[in-house]
């Protein structure tokens, strides 16, 4: 209702219900506490959840919603998913986006009014929330997200479940939560393709690139001046290099069999040449595409150019070549190195 009749937006409001009805419920809590009402004794196995005394009616009972929330899963997965991230266009291609947003809400609604029966309202929402977060992090995939979100909330059921039969006092649903929120955290950090620890290791290696790519540039630029080898200290009081780290970088790029560091003289090598000869065809190449197709002017080509070299795979490469028909000289009238 809010959505409809406000300007916003779906996370804020989502926070502006949650804290709003959350403490009126703590106030009715603290006033139902201090009754002396003797009906008030269930209420924290309805704020934590009773796991621990579920029968085998509950069982089949979670069992039957299971089945129905993946058949409809299953059924209306192409609507759920392009109403999940683009409504205006699913609405354009014929979608009924009113009934598939009901038929969400009504799942989730039915999900939670039967989970809080184990885990309790306030353990819930970690429970509808974290696996999604976690299996986020594993894949690209929607499909496979899912799969590694259910994975996540079984494994994790199955653990909390195990603790609290341990020992007593070890409440099922509390444990449950802690179990999920571990398993998460490591998925958050050593997800293959979007963990933290991947995308710092690719933002590292990203940095190692064009720094190299940088230093090889500037070493095919000085060779083409005739001076093959140059001296070492000279090199690396360079003014555009002193934001590198040139010393590490040479190393890096000798381990690479790209140059050569021999007494003080730093030497290009065949292999290095044909390196730095690559990262000056794609900056000019890419020069060449900004003035004839974005029409800037020369002294703004320069810069654009620096960021995008390094990016340009042989196929974008080849395709650019091609497009500008085999250019002889960038904007500044240099050649282009084939």
């Amino acid at each position: 209702f809010i959505q409809k009749r406000s300007k916003l937006k779906p996370d804020t409001i989502l926070a502006l219900c949650l804290s709003v009805f959350f403490g009126i419920g703590i106030v009715l809590l603290t006033h139902i506490q201090h009754s002396g009402n003797a009906a008030q004794s269930g209420l924290d196995h309805f704020l934590f959840g009773k796991a621990a005394s579920m029968n085998l009616k509950d069982v089949k009972t979670f069992s039957l919603i299971a089945v129905i929330n993946t058949a409809m899963v299953l059924l209306f997965m192409r609507g759920f998913k392009v109403l999940s991230f683009d409504e205006t266009y699913a609405q354009s291609i014929g979608f009924k986006t009113v009934f598939l947003k009901n038929l969400i809400a009504l799942l989730t609604v039915v999900t939670v009014a039967i989970g809080v029966q184990s885990v309790g309202v306030v353990l819930m929402a970690a429970l509808l929330i974290t696996p999604a977060a976690g299996a986020r992090f594993l894949t690209n995939s929607i499909e496979r997200m899912l799969l590694y979100a259910a994975l996540l909330g079984g494994v994790s059921g199955v653990c909390g479940s195990v603790i609290s039969s341990s020992s007593s006092g070890m409440p099922t649903g509390p444990w449950v939560v802690i179990c999920l929120t571990v398993l998460a955290f490591i998925a958050i950090l050593f997800g293959r393709e979007k963990g933290l620890i991947r995308r710092l290791t690719m933002r590292r290696e990203n940095k190692h690139k064009i720094d190299e790519e940088n230093l090889l540039k500037e070493l095919y630029h000085i060779s083409q001046k005739g001076e093959n080898p140059v001296n070492l200290h000279l090199f690396k009081a360079r003014e555009n290099l002193k934001h590198l780290r040139v010393r590490e970088v040479l190393k890096r790029l000798e381990r690479k069999d790209l140059i050569d560091l021999v007494k003080g003289q730093l030497v290009l090598n065949p292999k290095g040449l044909l390196a730095g000869k690559e990262v000056v065809r794609k900056h000019r190449l890419w020069e060449i595409y900004l003035s004839k197709y974005f029409h800037l002017a020369s002294d703004h080509l320069h810069d654009d150019a620096e960021g995008i070299e390094h990016v340009i795979t042989p196929e974008i490469e080849q395709h650019l070549t091609q497009l500008l028909d085999y250019p002889d000289k960038d904007p500044h009238e240099s050649e282009i190195p084939y």
